[in-house]
């Protein structure tokens, strides 16, 4: 198993280094699918060799399980994914798509992406995001950028956290693995 102390170190340094959602988005989407990929070559990869033969080409760039959704259903298939984590995985990988949808880099405190997390267990379980912009104020710009700039690294430090236990649910030991 590959040394998941390090993983979840490179983690937290890649998703602390986002500035906006879109960008948080994309290596949120990355981590899972790297993630997912280690529980999966886990419980495949074997040293056997006709265990090689056979699913090698099935986890690789053109095979029918190279894709992330795929990859997801069947270790929920397989039981190695609670129905829960599951569908939080599922959310956390569609952020991606609808944080590309906006024209200009969606901020951590837009109300589209705070009513995308919201639905997220994982994120409400560790602290539910509401923010009220309209309770800041904006009479004094620097005060409101800072008020602002406060929510935004709430808003991070609460989806680090849930893409960390995430990321430690998936390196969990299995029966499989």
């Amino acid at each position: 198993m590959p040394n998941v102390k390090n993983f979840e170190a490179d983690v937290l340094e890649a998703l602390s280094e986002t500035d906006n959602a879109h960008e948080f988005s994309m290596v949120c989407y990355d981590v899972l699918e790297d993630a997912v990929d280690i529980l999966l070559q886990n419980v495949f990869r074997k040293d056997d060799y006709a265990v090689k033969y056979a699913v090698s080409p099935l986890l690789d760039n053109d095979g029918p399980l190279w894709n992330l959704d795929i990859r997801l259903k069947l270790l929920f298939g397989l039981g190695l994914l609670s129905q829960s984590l599951y569908q939080d995985i599922e959310k956390l990988t569609l952020l991606k798509g609808v944080t590309q949808e906006f024209k200009e880099a969606l901020p951590f405190t837009s109300a589209e992406f705070i009513a995308c997390l919201n639905e997220i267990s994982v994120v409400t379980r560790i602290m539910p995001i509401e923010l009220d912009a309209s309770l800041f104020d904006t009479n004094m710009p620097d005060l409101y950028a800072m008020q602002m700039n406060r929510q935004k690294e709430r808003i991070r430090s609460i989806l680090i956290l849930a893409i960390t236990d995430v990321v430690k649910e998936l390196h969990r030991k299995t029966p499989l693995s």
